[in-house]
């Protein structure tokens, strides 16, 4: 068992397992506060010690082969689809910023061939309307939206920025379909954007907001998804361990994937 793995889970390049967890270390996507984002799928790692479950092989790292957004992700695209093969339910996929979702839903979308259900935890749309500089962290969900049939639905949790609709009640919201059905759904990415959680419980992420969500809100909404099927992959990020304390946020991380697949 090494320590370098997600619960000391064997590294397999190869063979089959349940649930396989990736890393995509990667801040080439943040305009802003980028940080150490890059770091955190090594710290998410090393921040827990626990027993490793069977149906669990962890999958390394797609480091940049070139300092260049756009080649990473079309690198990560084809890297993930590589690694749905080799995972029978779901890909866990530690990010990095949120770009990286980008490559992760098309991926799932390429990989089975149909437009991709997309359930988002966030403080902020990351819908920004312009494209023209590419695809960063602020932006990505409108790149899938605009895409030939990526996107079906988009299930929207914990956004609370000043130019958006708030959340009156976060701990009983309802979800917001903002993108109509397009062709029925061939499976379901949930993305969590770890500063979609209050920065209480979890203050090491690029753009902490007040407000936000409890983990064990999230923990229990996402369960229900995932209980329901299809969920072919679950990307998390935004964890920045040069702005956290203690290991909070990257403990946080680490324990919401293991009580996913634990329960």
């Amino acid at each position: 068992m090494s320590p370098y793995t997600f619960a000391g889970a064997p590294f397999a390049a190869e063979g089959q397992a349940d649930y396989g967890v990736l890393g995509a270390p990667s801040n080439l996507g943040s305009t802003t506060r980028g940080g150490a984002m890059a770091e955190a799928p090594r710290a998410i790692r090393l921040s827990y010690a626990a027993a490793a479950p069977e149906n669990l092989i962890d999958l390394g790292d797609v480091e940049p082969e070139k300092r260049n957004l756009e080649h990473y992700l079309d690198q990560l695209t084809n890297e993930v689809k590589t690694c749905l093969e080799q995972i029978k339910q779901t890909l866990l996929v530690l990010g990095g910023d949120d770009s990286v979702s980008y490559s992760v839903v098309r991926a799932v979308s390429e990989f089975h061939e149909g437009p991709v259900d997309l359930v988002h935890f966030d403080a902020h749309k990351d819908e920004h309307p312009d494209l023209s500089m590419g695809i960063d962290h602020s932006n990505w969900v409108t790149a899938l939206k605009n895409g030939n049939l990526i996107v079906s639905d988009v299930e929207r949790h914990g956004y609370r920025m000043e130019s958006e609709q708030p959340s009156q009640d976060l701990e009983e919201q309802d979800p917001t379909l903002v993108v109509d059905m397009a062709a029925p759904p061939v499976a379901r990415v949930v993305v969590l954007d770890m500063g979609a959680i209050d920065p209480a419980f979890a203050p090491g992420v690029a753009a902490p907001e007040p407000f936000g969500l409890t983990p064990v809100y999230v923990l229990e909404t996402v369960s229900k998804i995932v209980k329901e099927g299809n969920v072919r992959a679950i990307v998390l990020t935004e964890v920045d361990p040069s702005r956290d304390i203690n290991e909070q946020t990257s403990r946080l991380a680490f324990r919401f994937l293991y009580n996913l697949i634990t329960r």
